[in-house]
């Protein structure tokens, strides 16, 4: 028989109660009970289960700090933004993609697959073909060879996705059909926008019971990763990093995308948009450092690990790669991520160089590995080139902007209006 519920010592009154549900929490907050947990899913929240194992119990306190904060009060953990979503949620440390579980998509299906789903909520067995654009196929080129030796892979997306909205003459069709073709049109197009760098013989990409598809994402994006041959698992494993960075709820990039997406931009504009914020270096770009560490380590031998990993820390206070404030318990895409690498059996000199990193960082450190280790891993076990899991997370993030728009396209137009509080000083100096 389910515990029942402390007594409340002061009945009627809801100010005195030892511990909310879910819907009187939400209730005293005003919003609704998704809202509520995606607030325990950012930290903002704490819950506890109750000993029947299913009902989640909220402190009062704990509550009315929240809703004080809501109404103006301090900040505590940055600025907060509650959107309603039908996309992605975060929900006791796993991650799913309308309702599926991300992880076990990431293992049993292609990322186009995943795609369509994201943005159609439709499970075809077919998947179509995605076709660049051959008109801004030349101009793209162009620009792409014209930028400098230091332009990063991101640099080269960022105008290819420019170029491509550019020459594509329908793209202000914001019906939801015509912004999953310009997705399908803009992904193929980005991806042959990078130039290649290895062989183009790459096994077809064979997951799930799906067909072997020789025109899959994760198959033409790793000859533009480096010059490594590919093998079928690892070309498997490509996909499943694509999968799993596919989105993550309300990120920095995705909430720019749905503000451009809220004014109407075309889905390559909105596309352009998360490119720009997913540039920054606590956002998509986070995995570079961690390949850069493992390069040094790969350098130095794996005896050194310990050395290098604490330079690392008095330097910079911190090693790339590790916590993550959605999983105090360890990111679950690392995990899958890493299981995945090691399966693969590829150049077992540099697993060994991310194991040792692991093994030095698990010995001290209470933060476990978050997504950025777990693409950096992949880079490194793979042979990919240093900068490259930025394309990795463009590519992959994109599928969710765009899932995102064709959401926000659906709502009100132009209902994001911040308001500033004004702190300068008052009158002339």
């Amino acid at each position: 028989m389910p515990a029942s519920r402390p007594p409340d010592p002061h009945p009627g009154d809801p100010h005195h109660s030892h511990t909310l549900t879910a819907r009187e929490a939400a209730a005293r907050l005003g919003v609704k009970v998704e809202t509520l947990y995606a607030y325990v899913s950012r930290g903002m929240l704490d819950r506890r289960v109750d000993l029947d194992g299913r009902t989640s119990l909220f402190a009062p306190e704990d509550v009315e700090r929240l809703a004080r904060r809501r109404r103006g009060g301090r900040r505590e953990v940055g600025l907060e933004v509650v959107v309603d979503t039908g996309l992605t949620s975060i929900e006791d440390h796993r991650l799913h993609y309308r309702g599926l579980d991300a992880i076990e998509l990431a293992r049993t299906r292609s990322f186009e697959w995943v795609a369509e789903w994201l943005w159609t909520a439709e499970m075809g067995d077919q998947v179509e073909p995605w076709t660049p654009s051959v008109r801004s196929a030349d101009l793209i080129a162009a620009e792409v060879a014209g930028l400098p030796s230091t332009a990063t892979p991101g640099d080269r997306l960022r105008v290819a996705a420019a170029v491509a909205g550019a020459t594509h003459s329908l793209r202000h069709d914001l019906r939801p059909d015509a912004v999953v073709r310009s997705g399908r049109r803009l992904l193929a197009t980005m991806v042959d926008a990078l130039p290649v760098l290895g062989a183009a013989d790459v096994p077809a990409l064979v997951v799930g019971s799906e067909v072997p598809r020789h025109d899959a994402i994760a198959v033409r994006l790793w000859p533009r990763l480096g010059p490594s041959p590919a093998s079928t698992e690892l070309v498997r494993t490509l996909n499943a990093a694509l999968v799993l960075l596919a989105d993550h709820e309300l990120a920095a990039s995705t909430l720019a995308a749905r503000v451009a997406a809220s004014t109407r931009a075309d889905p390559y504009a909105v596309v352009g948009t998360g490119l720009g914020v997913l540039s920054g270096s606590l956002h998509g770009t986070a995995s570079v450092p961690v390949h850069r560490l493992f390069h040094e380590v790969g350098q130095a031998g794996v005896a050194e690990t310990e050395a290098i990993v604490a330079e690392h820390l008095r330097h910079a206070n911190l090693v790339p790669g590790f916590g993550h404030h959605l999983y105090p318990g360890g990111d679950p895409r690392a995990a899958a991520l890493l299981d995945l690498v090691r399966s693969a059996h590829a150049e077992p000199e540099r697993m060994a160089v991310v194991d040792a990193v692991h093994e030095v960082m698990a010995a001290d450190a209470p933060a476990e590995p978050n997504i950025d280790f777990g693409l950096a891993a992949l880079a490194h076990v793979a042979g990919f080139r240093l900068g490259t899991g930025e394309a990795i997370f463009a590519v992959a993030r994109s599928v969710g902007w765009i899932a995102h728009a064709i959401e926000e396209y659906a709502e009100a137009g132009n209902r994001y209006r911040a308001r500033a509080r004004y702190v300068g000083q008052r009158g002339r100096p």
